[in-house]
């Protein structure tokens, strides 16, 4: 795989991050976090999917402003 394909790939994957992470939380949890440990729940469990820290804040801090 030539370097240029391998930037795009990763360039796709950066650009739909914040998308795929939305769709797991909702699909797992679907509700904002009610309290402190509830949240640092949501946030492992986003972590443990392996996105960005950036991507897991706005995720689970955009739940809680729905």
């Amino acid at each position: 795989m030539s370097a240029a394909a391998v930037e795009r790939a990763a360039s796709a994957a950066r650009a739909t991050e914040l998308e795929r992470a939305r769709a797991a939380w909702t699909k797992r949890f679907g509700a904002p976090p009610a309290n402190a440990l509830e949240r640092a729940r949501q946030m492992r469990f986003l972590h443990g999917r392996g996105f960005s820290f950036e991507v897991i804040r706005r995720v689970v801090a955009g739940a809680a402003e729905d």
